[in-house]
């Protein structure tokens, strides 16, 4: 057996590719490794264009056998914000990794000054506590720092009430897709 050093970027990556609790890195790599060989190529940049179907991207290999059985919240997103990617599985893992990220690179203050930040009359993107402004909880809070983000939301309403609010904050948001 040979061992393989891998950067901490490079595991969390992997990481997020594995089954919890069942994968081990081994696992992960096979199955990137026998889905490359199946298909013999690797995804071009005009395929992320038009949309290239789920099945022949790398990333739908995050817990395929179980991908059918999601909720629709939960079939993943790949966002970059800055130049900084960042893929969910969830909107929540979304909400969560993003505001992880924007708190990690020292945007607590901006985002304060912000708050709450409204999607609509009755509902909150982000707030300081988890309720909307006529008084109902948040449904799919996440918290992060003292903030916490509505997530409950399909994806594209999601990436779009993301992509205002980072815009609010002088960054700039791509989808990169699935």
């Amino acid at each position: 057996m040979h061992e393989v050093a891998l950067p901490e970027e490079l595991f969390i990556r992997l990481q997020k590719l594995a089954v919890p609790l069942v994968d081990k890195p081994a696992d992960v790599i096979e199955r990137l490794i026998s889905h490359y060989e199946k298909t013999g190529s690797k995804i071009s940049i005009i395929d992320e264009i038009v949309g290239a179907s789920i099945a022949s991207k790398p990333g739908s290999l995050v817990r395929e056998a179980k991908i059918a059985g999601r909720i629709p919240r939960e079939r993943g997103v790949t966002i970059e914000i800055d130049g900084h990617v960042i893929r969910a599985i969830s909107v929540k893992e979304m909400y969560q990794e993003t505001l992880k990220y924007l708190l990690d690179k020292g945007h607590s203050k901006r985002i304060k000054d912000l708050l709450p930040f409204s999607t609509s009359g009755v509902r909150y993107l982000i707030a300081d506590r988890p309720v909307h402004p006529k008084g109902n909880d948040f449904r799919e809070p996440i918290k992060c720092g003292g903030y916490f983000m509505e997530a409950h939301k399909g994806y594209k309403t999601a990436v779009k009430d993301l992509s205002r609010f980072i815009a609010k904050l002088g960054l700039k948001l791509k989808y990169l897709g699935v």
